[in-house]
């Protein structure tokens, strides 16, 4: 049973991983909300701690409620706060290390291209740039002959799986 269970899946893996993506979507707004609770709940913790902390001392005291609600809007604006000043900083950062590496690329490549041709020749070079041995690998008759012995194999398999279920029934 179950290796006729894996091979039908195995037969119809393009619709089980449909299925399996089709579940990810449905999912994928509990995932988000449960992201952006994790990220906020940060934040918001150490406001609501601090106006506890304040509404203790003030005459005029704040509700439990309203003290969450103002901490979530401050947690809210503290994050986009944090995202937007790494992206102010560090993007110009990066972009600036992209080229500055892209420069010394281009600068050794003469230097690389010298040292490779000191210790390798040119036909060395264009041995490890043949793929013929790549293409015999995949010729026809071998494709063939590997699909034959696969299909053989997998109906020998299912014979004896088959002759088990039977004699096990």
């Amino acid at each position: 049973m179950i290796a006729a269970l894996l091979l039908a899946a195995a037969l119809n893996i393009q619709s089980i991983m449909d299925g399996f993506f089709h579940m990810l979507g449905l999912a994928m707004p509990v995932i988000i909300g449960g992201v952006l609770a994790f990220i906020f709940n940060v934040p918001m913790k150490a406001y609501e701690k601090l106006f506890f902390k304040l509404n203790k001392k003030v005459k005029h005291k704040l509700s439990e409620d309203r003290i969450r609600s103002i901490s979530l809007f401050l947690a809210i604006i503290s994050v986009i706060l944090v995202i937007v000043l790494v992206c102010v900083l560090a993007i110009p950062e990066i972009i600036s290390s992209l080229v500055g590496l892209y420069d010394q690329v281009v600068k050794k490549i003469p230097e690389l291209s010298t040292i490779i041709s000191k210790y390798i020749s040119q036909d060395q070079i264009n041995k490890l740039l043949d793929i013929t041995w790549l293409q015999e690998q995949f010729s026809t008759e071998k494709i063939t002959s590997m699909i034959t012995n696969i299909s053989s194999g997998t109906l020998d398999v299912v014979g004896k799986v088959f002759t088990f279920i039977t004699s096990a029934a």
